[in-house]
């Protein structure tokens, strides 16, 4: 009101009532524009000419100038009351100020990545009459809004003049390049992970290390933007339960987001087995003979996309013969999927189900046309805390699951899965502050086309669970299990032997713990009768024993001593009595084994003492098992980093190693080695 009050003194003078009342209520409505500050809020207090650098730019320069240019006709902005902070930091020290103008330009290198600017024009009395706030983001390098690479160098070389016969070298190196970076430009993002690793041996009595010395054990570049997803190395191909669960290996594939449907469009190609020793350099798929392909189609129709997710998928591929079966010359196949996942009720209730043909030929060097079949899949899930028990919570589950599989499924991209087979298996389980409790059962049927020259079995498996786990008490579990097997079929050819069974199996494990020690215990039965004349229940009986846990006395010094126990008593083994005839009788066979490990560090962070003790003994009440083994090794390992290089870290050690054995057959070997090393760390980022 200073202005205006000013102005009635001036106009005191005035004649008659209407003309001062005429000049209050100009005075009044005049009052807003003239003494109110404009509000911090509002836009364009002042309307700004330029801005420098432009609100999300991008730029190179790491001293870039910073500039504000605006409109103020009026000169209602005290220059110097303007302020400026550069993420949060004042920099209004360094500001150029003119009239409708405010410059800052960095004395040094501003860090790279998104920095924000605020500016605050203030008038003579210094209240804020705006507020002007942009970001900028100054790229890391000039081609790269974002780049960043580490590099983790190790080698190691050990040598010995006395060498442990069949198990380590004479010498040996190893050497492994570990490369981590990241760039990103114009909305794209790229990354690349892998190792490339050399190694070298030498062995007086043997050939050296078989294959490539430099491997590419794994790699995977991954290329996004927005939509689009490109990945090519150690890919991981998810697609469907039954055609391609987990496939792992090396190839490429890539992801499309489309906005029909809010669908998405995969396809991929990888090697169909992976090498026998490490993986080759390159990309995985040169070899048609060794290959894997497929693409699918995912669609998500509503809006929201729990609600329901359809996909298909096409797989074909080749892969030569297994190493393990070696009759067989290869195997080919092609399999069609579709299925349908669903989750409702916030996630608590989930459904899926699918379906999958396929197309397989097992053997490449005949002309028997390929065998079709299919399998299907369907799984229901429900989670939730229905109640509180005692103001706790009570979190319950249930689990079904139904398969089946054909007699001449086949695919390639699965190839563990189990054919000629159906049934279903449910778990149900629940949890209350510190319970929880599990239980559920199985049951299949193999054979489900009744071949006659195989058997057609039941096998149902029953498993339960109680966990207890008590804040500052001891640990609780244990499980039960339950499996039988039936045969309904019995091939003539099997002749008196049967392949039913039943199998009992019971564990209980505790444990305990403080800051400085704890202490585990372990204990289990099992029972198992084959169902065979002349019944002697059980067959086999197992009992075993462990306890273990580890002591830190001290910082730097702990002790970690463990002992396991098993007897074994089987109704049928084959034994030689004292008048040297064959016969069949119970054998029980016992086996102890004790180990210890110690660890000290001498001078903390400088020498460290490492020791690893075990110690076995076997024997059998027929005498045909008694067996007596000790294995240790003791390292003295030093840290150097400070005598050679002061990067990364360096390590001299020295190491001996030893194995005894003696054995009933008069069997007896004593191998001992000393052997002397160096290993290199060297990590690196930019």
């Amino acid at each position: 009101m200073i202005l205006n009050l000013n102005s009635l003194l001036a106009n005191k003078t005035a004649r008659g009532t209407t003309a001062l009342l005429t000049f209050l209520q100009a005075a009044v409505l005049s009052y807003p524009l003239c003494a109110q500050a404009p509000p911090a809020t509002d836009p364009t207090p002042f309307p700004v000419i330029s801005q420098t650098p432009s609100h999300e730019a991008n730029i190179p320069d790491r001293r870039p100038p910073v500039e504000l240019v605006f409109e103020d006709p009026k000169n209602l902005v005290d220059p110097s009351k303007v302020t400026m902070t550069i993420d949060d930091a004042d920099v209004t020290s360094f500001l150029e100020i003119s009239p409708g103008r405010a410059r800052y330009s960095p004395p040094g290198d501003l860090p790279h990545g998104r920095r924000r600017v605020q500016i605050i024009l203030a008038g003579q009395d210094g209240q804020p009459l705006a507020t002007y706030q942009w970001s900028f983001v100054i790229k890391r390098f000039p081609w790269l809004t974002e780049g960043a690479a580490g590099v983790d160098v190790s080698a190691s070389y050990q040598y010995t003049a006395n060498k442990l016969v069949g198990t380590d070298p004479r010498h040996q190196t190893s050497t492994n390049l570990g490369v981590t970076s990241r760039a990103a430009e114009g909305g794209w993002v790229a990354t690349l992970n892998g190792n490339i690793r050399y190694e070298d041996q030498y062995r007086p009595r043997g050939s050296g290390l078989e294959g490539d010395k430099v491997d590419v054990p794994n790699y995977l570049f991954a290329l996004e933007r927005e939509n689009l997803q490109f990945q090519m190395g150690n890919v991981v191909v998810n697609e469907s339960q039954l055609a391609a669960p987990s496939l792992s290996n090396r190839g490429v594939q890539g992801k499309l987001r489309l906005p029909i449907l809010r669908s998405e469009v995969h396809a991929f190609v990888t090697r169909a087995r992976a090498s026998a020793v490490g993986n080759k350099n390159g990309l995985g798929f040169e070899h048609g003979e060794n290959r894997v392909q497929g693409a699918s189609v995912i669609v998500t129709p509503f809006e929201n996309p729990q609600w329901l997710r359809l996909h298909g998928l096409y797989t074909e591929g080749e892969s030569p013969g297994s190493q393990k079966r070696s009759i067989e010359e290869g195997q080919r196949g092609q399999s069609w999927t579709w299925g349908a996942t669903s989750n409702v009720y916030e996630g608590k209730i989930q459904g899926v189900v699918e379906n999958s043909w396929a197309k397989f030929d097992s053997s490449l060097g005949d002309f028997v046309a390929p065998k079709h079949d299919e399998a299907s899949r369907g799984q229901l899930q429900w989670m939730d805390r229905p109640f509180n028990l005692a103001g706790d919570p009570v979190q319950l589950s249930l689990v079904g699951v139904y398969d089946r599989v054909g007699t001449s499924f086949r695919t390639i991209t699965n190839p563990g899965i189990a054919a000629d087979r159906q049934g279903f298996n449910m778990n149900m389980g629940g949890a209350w502050r510190f319970v929880s409790l599990s239980f559920g059962g199985a049951l299949f049927w193999d054979n489900i086309e009744l071949l006659k020259l195989i058997p057609r079995t039941t096998s149902g498996t029953y498993v339960g669970t109680i966990g207890l786990n008590p804040p500052n008490l001891p640990s609780l579990s244990l499980n039960y299990s339950k499996t039988d097997q039936n045969s309904s079929h019995q091939p003539p050819e099997f002749g008196a032997r049967r392949i039913d069974n039943d199998l009992h199996r019971i564990a209980l494990t505790t444990g305990y713990g403080r800051e400085t020690w704890n202490i585990n215990l372990g204990t289990g039965l099992s029972l198992l009768d084959n169902k065979t004349e002349p019944r002697q229940i059980p067959d086999n009986r197992t009992i075993n024993f462990t306890l273990g846990g580890s002591w830190r006395p001290a910082p730097t010094f702990s002790l970690g001593p463990s002992i396991s126990y098993n007897q074994t008593r089987d109704k049928n083994r084959q034994a030689v009595n004292s008048f040297g005839d064959v016969v069949f009788q119970r054998v029980t066979t016992d086996s102890i084994q004790l180990s210890f490990a110690t660890n000290w560090a001498i001078v903390p962070q400088e020498l460290n003492l490492d020791l690893q003790q075990s110690l076995g003994f076997s024997f059998s009440d027929d005498n045909t098992s008694e067996r007596q083994s000790a294995s240790g090794s003791l390292r003295l390992s030093w840290n150097v980093e400070q005598y050679l290089l002061k990067f990364g870290r360096q390590v001299l050690s020295l190491r001996s190693t030893y194995n005894w054995q003696d054995s009933l057959s008069g069997t007896k070997q004593l191998n001992w080695g000393f052997f002397v090393g160096i290993d290199f760390f060297f990590p690196a980022k930019l």
